[in-house]
């Protein structure tokens, strides 16, 4: 066996179902197949229904053959076994390679259980009467063109996963690229969120890709995708793998002694009169703050907050055309705040997690401070692009554009959409503390995975469940359904932060485990 090989059986170890028990093993892609199928059950129809299960499995599989090696390369610095693989006897693009063909063989394989769940979906929807079959010819053609556009999709799809390393770097010329980035990873959420939203965007209504259109991008994949990648890998190798996470933390203190000495402030020991927990607090939410205060965040924000004002100006003419506007201003922190607080909980700060639970606090409070923190964050990105929709609703008022009626109804239902994303936050980070009980119990990881799907799918059931067919013939938002949602969730909210903080310790052992189970090759 050669050296590649061997580093690509040792790499392809570390997901694989080889490592649970034979039970387990069988059960969990069973279990994955039945969720799949009924989520697309309920997925609502394209123009033309019989390609709908095919492009919602393509979608799925841009964001998780993306997202994944993504959330790999940001937790690649925490993990145990970073340092002895970098010492390897082999260049930093060999290890690539490796990385990039072992997600290669887990995304084949999940590529097929998507497009078995998508066949299995035609066939449940023919059988049913919701969609009309087609002849057999056509649907070889159509699985074929589907097929080849997946086999097309997916190695583009995991060296741009990769190359989340590269805005990880300490090279500040990536830095403006994390926005388009995450824009690129969150396109299929945000298609699918939007076709959720009745009499609204329906991007799956205006354009479809037909077998002969999915044939046609498999082609110019193939012929520009492919090279692109290959041209990628290098660079990667270069100046993202291998040098992340190196002295943040020391650069990050240096940064911050230089503002504050720039400010004439004393760094010193906190005043007295502060709390202990609030201290704690203020150590979390420095984190994000310090982000936050960089000058390429404050010009992306910026940016973001004047296109939302923007959007709001020129979508303001009727409700039905502003409606789906409300779904684009929230989805994008949201979703990125319950990511973030998955991956903490996943062992991206498994380093920290040792010296977090030797403070003189209860864990309980360790968590809610953790999960303020980030509430915070979001919510407060939330409310500057709040304000900038208003903004633009009041523009659009004083331009003639909307009436005062209009304009105090879209008002009313973006303060309610606000309230709504903000419980959904609420409720998700609240939720994904079970994580930590859930390690108990090899059998309950597999919940994980459905946790994982509830933190990014937050705007499609808010758009099927809280919002009406259209605003205009629906005025007043539901804040009795709201308002039950929250009295039944928050308890249940509060109870998984209870039990996520008795089994906090289990992150230590999973930590451990990660850095010594690793399966020999």
């Amino acid at each position: 066996m050669t050296a590649l090989k061997t580093m690509i059986a040792l790499e392809y170890s570390r997901f694989s179902l080889k490592r649970l028990p034979p039970a387990q093993r069988m059960l969990l892609p069973c279990l994955l197949f039945i969720v799949l199928v009924m989520a697309g059950m309920l997925l609502p129809s394209a123009r033309v229904p019989q390609c709908t299960p095919f492009i919602y499995a393509v979608l799925l599989l841009w964001a998780s053959a993306m997202g994944f090696p993504a959330l790999h390369m940001l937790v690649f610095p925490g993990h145990s076994y970073r340092d002895w693989i970098l010492t390897f006897p082999h260049s930093r693009l060999h290890l690539l390679y490796a990385k990039s063909i072992a997600f290669l063989k887990q995304f084949g394989n999940a590529a097929l259980l998507l497009a078995l769940a998508a066949l299995t979906v035609y066939a449940l929807s023919v059988a049913t009467g919701r969609y009309d079959p087609v002849p057999a010819v056509e649907l070889a053609r159509l699985l074929a063109a589907y097929g080849l556009l997946l086999c097309a999709l997916l190695p583009l799809l995991v060296v741009l996963g990769l190359a989340f390393s590269l805005l990880m770097s300490a090279s500040k010329w990536w830095l403006p690229l994390v926005l388009p980035y995450t824009l690129l990873w969150m396109l299929p959420l945000v298609v699918i969120a939007l076709n959720f939203i009745p009499d609204g965007l329906h991007v799956l209504d205006y354009y479809t890709m037909t077998p002969g259109h999915a044939a046609l991008a498999a082609l110019v994949l193939f012929l520009i995708g492919w090279p692109v990648c290959y041209a990628l890998l290098p660079l990667i190798a270069r100046h993202g793998f291998g040098s992340i996470g190196q002295n943040e933390a020391i650069h990050a203190r240096m940064e911050s002694n230089k503002e504050a000495a720039a400010a004439g402030k004393t760094i010193g020991p906190p005043a007295a009169s502060s709390s202990p927990l609030f201290m704690l607090y203020r150590l979390e939410a420095s984190r994000y703050r310090s982000w936050e205060q960089r000058k390429w965040v404050r010009i992306l924000k910026a940016a973001a907050a004047f296109a939302f004002a923007g959007l709001f100006f020129l979508l303001s003419i009727s409700p039905r055309i502003l409606q789906p506007g409300y779904t684009l201003l929230f989805i994008l922190p949201v979703v990125l705040g319950c990511l973030w607080t998955l991956g903490r909980t996943g062992g991206l700060e498994r380093r920290q997690l040792s010296w977090w639970l030797g403070m003189p606090h209860k864990r309980s409070s360790l968590l809610w401070t953790s999960v303020a923190a980030v509430w915070v964050a979001v919510t407060r990105i939330n409310a500057v692009f709040s304000l900038a929709a208003a903004a633009g609703i009041g523009a659009a008022l004083g331009a003639g554009r909307t009436n005062a009626a209009d304009a105090v109804l879209y008002g009313h239902w973006l303060l309610f959409t606000f309230a709504a994303y903000t419980l959904a936050l609420t409720l998700v980070l609240c939720l994904l503390q079970i994580i930590y009980a859930l390690m108990n119990s090899r059998l309950l990881t597999l919940l994980i995975f459905p946790l994982a799907l509830l933190s990014s799918s937050q705007s499609i059931l808010i758009n099927k469940y809280l919002f009406p067919e259209d605003i205009a013939a629906n005025p007043i938002p539901s804040w009795t359904l709201l308002a039950w949602v929250a009295g039944i969730g928050l308890p249940l909210a509060w109870s998984c932060v209870t039990a996520g903080a008795k089994y906090l310790h289990l992150g230590l052992r999973s930590a451990a485990a990660g850095g010594s189970g690793i399966k020999q090759a």
